[in-house]
């Protein structure tokens, strides 16, 4: 895949009806010939779009007072006195956030209580020592995505790379961006791949390679 054949494939993307929000635009690769059973083949990564995501992400942050002071960009601060919540409010919170970061020394009770709801959602908490800065890690969620496969048998895996708001210049790095770091994941690379596409939210796919 290269520059060219993502730019030709936008422009057909771009061609699509317009709509009264801002759509994202959705990156699917089509996987042949992985065995998923086998978990070194499992794809579990968030990337950093080097343009951004173009849309608001929100990143909460899990720790003691001194950490959670220094975690100024967080959407959400959980105290670990807060950490024992009911199910309801766990499950509301994980899907209101994107991403979150936690401090080491409370990993185990957040698993405790919080583990079944983060982890089927992609979402458990990034770990970082008490006495670590946590905004650097929280700026860089804000423009990154998360890539999973599910299952012992995924034919698809897809993510957003940006929006519609956002030039092709931008979008183009980011695809780039997804592409490669996907594609050091896969056993013969290339040869696992059958097929990429984009999409905007509301819009037909259209195919790269």
């Amino acid at each position: 895949m290269n520059e060219q054949e993502i730019l030709k494939a936008l422009e057909e993307v771009r061609k699509g009806p317009k709509r009264n929000f801002v759509q994202s635009i959705d990156m699917i690769i089509n996987l042949k010939n992985i065995d998923f059973k086998n978990p070194s083949n499992r794809i579990d990564l968030k990337v950093v779009l080097p343009a951004g995501r173009g849309k608001e992400v929100k990143v909460g942050v899990f720790g003691e007072t001194d950490f959670l002071n220094k975690a100024k960009n967080a959407d959400l601060k959980i105290s670990d006195k807060e950490i024992n919540k009911g199910a309801k409010e766990i499950r509301k919170i994980a899907e209101s956030m994107d991403f979150f970061v936690a401090q080491t020394t409370i990993m185990v009770e957040i698993g405790k209580t919080w583990g079944k709801f983060l982890s089927t959602r992609g979402k458990m908490p990034q770990p970082l020592p008490p006495a670590a800065d946590p905004t650097p890690m929280i700026m860089r969620l804000k423009n990154s995505v998360s890539i999973r496969s599910k299952g012992e048998t995924p034919q698809t895996i897809s993510c957003a790379v940006g929006t519609e708001g956002m030039k092709d210049e931008e979008l183009v790095k980011n695809i780039m961006a997804v592409y490669n770091s996907i594609l050091e994941k896969l056993p013969a690379r290339e040869n696992n791949i059958k097929s990429i596409m984009i999409k905007a939210t509301m819009g037909p796919s259209v195919r790269v390679v």
